[in-house]
């Protein structure tokens, strides 16, 4: 009786789920150094942190690495250039922010997030927390808003999930405030459902704190092609868990051919 590699289905397997992170950051700099200038934690990039023009960059608030917006500034940015930026497929950006102080009055344009640029002058993308709510903002100014009250104050996982539909003409982009990296659910987390992106080509990310009355940071900037690429495991589907189940079958056929 012929008998089933289990070499050949686990690599089977490997392949089906064959992923690659394509850019991450862990802040991990020396604590109350500012960001600009800094560019050694993590992979993927062309080149380190910029300090745009006359904006004041953000500083390293302590030795575990989160990057925070001084009090006394007003607006704070920092630019980082990939050393290849996709164009195709899905892609995940996944980046942990907490703010303490935020107002929940738009009188005061309180802002914390992370954007898609070209260079460091075209804004296309933004996701992040604006007072007490979530906003997504497609090529700079058509915005969607979650409802009020959801954001302010707290520590986040964001995660911004760009489609490339036609090779940067029509794309679609989801902002996402993830319940739980260790078990994802979509139905359980905030989310700025799909949204058209046209003319969408980008090689930047930049990051940013408005405000001078609250205290903003970020830490674990991860970019990816998959979930699991940026640190967040999903509940499978229940078709997953189908193939799942259809795959221990074979692997137990195959154990006991082998015996």
């Amino acid at each position: 009786m012929k008998k089933i590699p289990l070499s050949a289905l686990t690599s089977l397997i490997i392949a089906l789920s064959a992923s690659a992170q394509i850019a991450s950051d862990d802040f991990d700099y020396t604590a109350g150094a500012e960001l600009g200038g800094q560019g050694v934690a993590g992979s993927g990039w062309a080149s380190g942190w910029v300090t745009n023009g006359t904006d004041t960059s953000l500083t390293l608030s302590n030795p575990t690495g989160s990057a925070e917006g001084a009090l006394a500034t007003t607006l704070q940015r920092n630019f980082r250039t990939l050393s290849s930026a996709p164009t195709s497929g899905t892609v995940f950006f996944r980046y942990d922010i907490s703010a303490s102080g935020i107002e929940s009055s738009l009188a005061n344009d309180e802002v914390l997030g992370l954007a898609l640029f070209t260079g460091t002058g075209t804004e296309h993308a933004f996701f992040g927390i604006r007072n007490d709510f979530f906003r997504l903002n497609v090529n700079g100014d058509t915005a969607y808003d979650s409802a009020a009250s959801t954001g302010g104050d707290g520590e986040y996982t964001l995660l911004l999930e760009l489609t490339f539909n036609d090779s940067g003409a029509n794309e679609s982009l989801r902002g996402i405030v993830v319940d739980d990296v260790n078990s994802f659910d979509e139905s359980n987390s905030i989310m700025i459902s799909n949204t058209p992106a046209t003319n969408f080509t980008f090689d930047t990310v930049r990051i940013v704190k408005n405000g001078a009355d609250f205290t903003g940071s970020y830490d674990n900037l991860i970019i990816g092609s998959t979930l699991a690429d940026v640190g967040i495991m999903a509940i499978p589907e229940p078709e997953t868990f189908a193939l799942l189940a259809g795959f221990g079958s074979l692997c137990m056929i195959a154990f006991r051919r082998r015996k």
